[in-house]
């Protein structure tokens, strides 16, 4: 399985409060710094459960891009087309309460802005020899257009990272094998609250599947021609909330792409999510693809 991953590589700046997060005060807890990125975090994921995985983002000429260089190709990752760019390595800063929930956020991913139509045009032989190109909405627009017209033919997965990138998404709609949106980011692109009809209206406007992240609630997924699936995970005392999201996505993406049923890959997505909920850190290095089966049947997913 060989796949194409485009989109944010940053480094993590993690703090999460001792106990309850008083707001506008400086609360006890623990800070680290660590690799991240979505496109990164799905990269890692999948080169972990044995996937050929090649990541395409943009890195400063800084030890930020040097260490992130670095742990990418430890992990198996093929790193020989980063892009050395002029400016700060992406970074994201994160305040996290004592439950590990997220309280607020801030990305400076500016440097991404590189990945122009015109600096991936060469490197179209290797998204077209991949199985699956996957992406992230940290590209700007235009490549996010550019991805959907010279690559629609296949099988495409994208994340919409957040509410305000999220609409970079809409004109790749009708060309997404899975979009893979949480709650907020499905009520941002359907306008609709109601998650089920977000989905189906998403789905009206020709994406092939969409599974939407519910949190400690679970995910659901639905696709065309009357697809559905859903999980209800056990309720588990996360240590990391951390890079979940991005687990579930490349398990399902893994598990798509092996030929899994849409509702056997929606299980194995949210066993490598379970897995990753239970690690300190944004990717667990020893996710396999057995350990995630094994999980599968423990919770009875």
């Amino acid at each position: 399985m060989q796949l194409a991953v485009l989109g944010g590589a940053n480094l993590d700046l993690l703090g999460r409060s001792a106990g309850r997060a008083v707001a506008g005060d400086s609360n006890p807890g623990t800070v680290r710094l660590a690799c991240g990125g979505v496109a990164r975090n799905v990269c890692e994921n999948l080169a972990r459960l044995g996937a050929r995985t090649t990541l395409i983002t943009a890195l400063g000429d800084d030890w930020p891009g040097e260490l992130l260089r670095r742990e990418c190709a430890a992990a198996g990752i093929d790193v020989s087309h980063i892009l050395c760019a002029a400016g700060r390595t992406g970074t994201y800063l994160a305040a996290e309460g004592g439950d590990g929930e997220l309280l607020a956020a801030v990305n400076d991913m500016d440097i991404l802005r590189a990945l122009t139509p015109e600096r991936l045009a060469p490197l179209l032989p290797v998204l077209r020899a991949a199985d699956a190109v996957v992406f992230d909405a940290n590209l700007p627009a235009e490549t996010v257009a550019f991805l959907a017209a010279r690559c629609g033919d296949r099988p495409l997965f994208a994340d919409p990272v957040s509410t305000i990138k999220a609409p970079r998404l809409r004109p790749a709609l009708p060309y997404l094998r899975c979009l893979k949106p949480n709650r907020a980011e499905l009520r941002l692109l359907s306008g609709e609250d109601d998650p089920e009809r977000g989905m189906e209206k998403l789905l009206a406007r020709g994406a092939e599947m969409v599974c939407v992240s519910l949190g400690a609630q679970g995910a659901c997924l639905r696709g065309q021609n009357g697809v559905r699936a859903e999980t209800r995970p056990p309720h588990l005392e996360a240590r990391d909330v951390t890079g979940a999201g991005d687990a579930l996505f490349a398990g399902l993406i893994w598990a798509l792409l092996d030929g899994r049923t849409p509702a056997e890959a929606l299980r194995f997505g949210t066993g490598a999510a379970l897995l990753t909920l239970q690690y300190s850190g944004a990717v667990r290095p020893d996710l396999k693809i057995e350990k995630i089966d094994e999980t599968i049947k423990e919770y009875h997913l």
